[in-house]
């Protein structure tokens, strides 16, 4: 079982951090989130989750960082095998260009527009989704067709750099090579020699 510490949240804070974020701007709340947490400041780069960190610190008087610890495990009820398929970075890159690419043809365009009448912008999260954020800039002329499907493909790349991180810092996952012809029997064996260890 994996242990995970969510930060307190307080819409009151929240709410004057936005409005601090329109009244003095984003270097301002940098320069706070540097003076308290150096570690956060350094690696956050949108607005969304400076003031998600600032709202932490004024909350808690720690840090941000203080809420996101190394992997902290709990034994399980059950003895569990975790694979990872271990997918070579430049297939990985292909084929998110690819799934991009098939979302568009498949009318991700068109779904991003009938979000909209439904109330997409209002949503703080949806509206910033990888894919639709890029479309709905779209619809408001800030960018053209290809260049919100570079930007999708892009921004779900770095997502998946992410995503790779933090899961390669799991000890417990065993990795087997996707394109190997094999990669079924490694698994076999990774589960055999942990039902037996």
């Amino acid at each position: 079982m994996d242990i995970i510490d969510f930060p307190p949240a307080d819409h009151t804070v929240r709410t004057q951090l936005q409005q601090e974020l329109t009244d003095r701007g984003s270097e301002a709340l940098r320069e706070e989130l540097r003076a308290k947490d150096p570690a956060s400041e350094a690696v956050i780069r949108d607005d969304r989750r400076l003031i998600r960190a600032l709202e932490v610190v004024r909350i808690t008087g720690g840090t941000f960082t203080a809420f996101m610890p190394p992997h902290r495990y709990e034994p399980s009820v059950e003895p569990v095998v975790q694979l990872g398929t271990d997918v070579p970075r430049p297939v990985l890159r292909e084929r998110i260009g690819q799934r991009v690419h098939d979302m568009v043809r498949h009318g991700l365009a068109d779904e991003v527009r009938a979000l909209e009448h439904e109330g997409l912008r209002h949503g703080r999260t949806a509206s910033r989704a990888i894919g639709y954020q890029q479309f709905l800039a779209v619809l408001d002329g800030q960018h053209t067709h290809a260049e919100a499907v570079e930007q999708t493909i892009n921004a779900t790349r770095k997502l998946a750099r992410r995503q790779d991180t933090w899961f390669r810092a799991d000890r417990r996952i065993a990795w087997v090579p996707a394109l190997e012809t094999d990669r079924l029997e490694q698994a076999m064996r990774i589960i055999s020699s942990a039902a037996h260890g």
